[in-house]
């Protein structure tokens, strides 16, 4: 091995393990501090029934809920922010969410804050969402008009 190899190792043990390491955990357990400011903004909490669904893009889509409880009866941030999570409005809500396709209609969303619980009927059981995402590969819905 020459020396230039082992300069090379030496850098990549010293920089790119750390900046590995950290990427890894970002994916895993971090949270888009776009998406954490606009959360706690946003002071959302409410929960309701899922009446549809549409996937989009890899992944992502719009969900429908019939809403159950709500601390806003109408929340639609549209004309002041390009991307978002939802709209709510009459006991309604469309929201954007990475991993439509794990919701069924009928399964329980609750939103509190930035943290989100979703309960799948069909598997009789409630899986736990750590961190919510603002979506950036679909556009934010306009209006509730899908859900109607």
């Amino acid at each position: 091995m020459n020396k230039n190899s082992v300069k090379q190792i030496l850098l990549f043990i010293a920089f790119g393990c750390p900046i590995l390491i950290y990427g890894i955990y970002e994916i895993f357990f971090g949270v888009d501090s776009r998406a954490k400011t606009y959360f706690q903004n946003a002071n959302l909490n409410f929960s309701g029934k899922v009446s549809h669904t549409k996937k989009i893009s890899h992944g992502a889509g719009y969900i429908c809920l019939d809403l159950d409880s709500t601390t806003m009866k109408h929340y639609n941030p549209s004309d002041t922010l390009s991307k978002y999570f939802c709209i709510i409005d009459n006991n309604k809500a469309i929201l954007v969410i990475d991993g439509v396709s794990t919701f069924e209609i009928g399964d329980v969303f609750v939103i509190k804050n930035d943290s989100s619980f979703h309960y799948d009927k069909k598997k009789n059981i409630l899986k736990w969402k750590s961190k919510l995402i603002l979506v950036d590969w679909i556009d934010s819905p306009k209006s509730l008009d899908m859900c109607n």
